[in-house]
C-alpha cells in the first residue's frame, strides 16, 4: 500500500475524529437515542435482560469473533500444511496480530474510562451522573469504566481483513471493510437497545480500531520491506 494510501487514511480518521467531538461530545444525541428504550415508569431498559440480545448477541456473536481469530491464527502458523505461502502466512499473521492489538486498545481505554453506562447514569434509574466527553467525575463517584464500546469491538476487528486484501483483490477488501463495519454496529446496536452503552460509545470503538488496524498494518509493511 502506498504512502498516500496512509495519507487519505489518516485524513479520514481525523475528519472523524473531528466529527464525533463536535456532534457527540454534549450526549444529547446519545441521551436522544437510549429514551425509547428506557421504560421511564420502571426506571430500567426492558430490554436489558432479553434473552435473544443476551444470548444471540452478547455472546453468541462475540463467540463467533473469538472462533474467526483462532482461525486466522491456524492458518498463520499452519497455512503451509494448506499449501499456503510464506507471504500468505504473514498477512494472516498480520490479521490476527492487528485484531487481537485493536481489542486490547479498546479493551485497555475501557479499563481506563470514567464514564458510565446509560443504566447507570441517574437519569436511567441508575446512580451516577452523566459526563461528557473529556468531562470528569465529582469527587467520590467511581470510574464507570464503559467507555468505548468492547463487544462492538468484536465486529469492528474485522475491519483488518480490508488491509490484507487492498491491493490484490479490490472488490474483496471493500466487502470486509464494510462487513466489519455493519457488524461492529450491529453488536453495538444489540447493547445500546439493552442499555449498556451510547451511540457514542460505539462509533468511538470503531474509530480506535481503525486507527488501531492501520498502524499494525502500516508497521508490518514497513518491517516486510526491510
Amino acid at each position: 500500500m502506498s504512502r498516500a494510501f496512509y495519507q487519505r487514511q489518516l485524513l479520514w480518521l481525523a475528519l472523524l475524529a473531528g466529527l464525533f467531538c463536535w456532534g457527540l461530545r454534549d450526549g444529547q444525541l446519545d441521551h436522544a437515542l437510549a429514551q425509547p428504550w428506557f421504560d421511564p415508569v420502571s426506571r430500567h431498559f426492558p430490554l436489558q435482560h432479553h434473552r435473544w440480545l443476551e444470548r444471540l448477541n452478547h455472546v453468541w456473536l462475540k463467540n463467533l469473533s473469538l472462533l474467526g481469530g483462532v482461525a486466522v491464527l491456524g492458518l498463520a502458523l499452519a497455512g503451509q500444511r494448506l499449501g499456503l505461502s510464506r507471504a500468505q502466512r504473514q498477512r494472516w499473521l498480520t490479521v490476527f496480530v492487528a485484531t487481537l492489538l485493536a481489542s486490547l486498545m479498546v479493551s485497555l481505554l475501557k479499563s481506563q474510562s470514567p464514564y458510565h453506562c446509560p443504566w447507570d447514569l441517574l437519569e436511567f434509574g441508575g446512580h451516577a451522573p452523566y459526563v461528557p466527553l473529556f468531562g470528569h467525575l465529582p469527587d467520590g463517584v467511581s470510574a464507570g469504566r464503559c467507555f468505548p464500546a468492547g463487544h462492538a469491538s468484536g465486529g469492528f476487528v474485522w475491519m483488518a481483513l480490508y488491509f490484507v486484501w487492498h491491493d490484490s483483490h479490490p472488490r474483496r477488501a471493500r466487502a470486509a471493510w464494510w462487513g466489519g463495519l455493519l457488524l461492529g454496529l450491529l453488536m453495538g446496536l444489540g447493547q445500546q437497545l439493552r442499555g449498556a452503552h451510547f451511540l457514542s460509545h460505539t462509533l468511538w470503538s470503531g474509530w480506535v480500531v481503525w486507527a488501531t488496524l492501520l498502524w499494525v498494518h502500516w508497521s508490518a509493511q514497513r518491517w516486510q520491506s526491510r
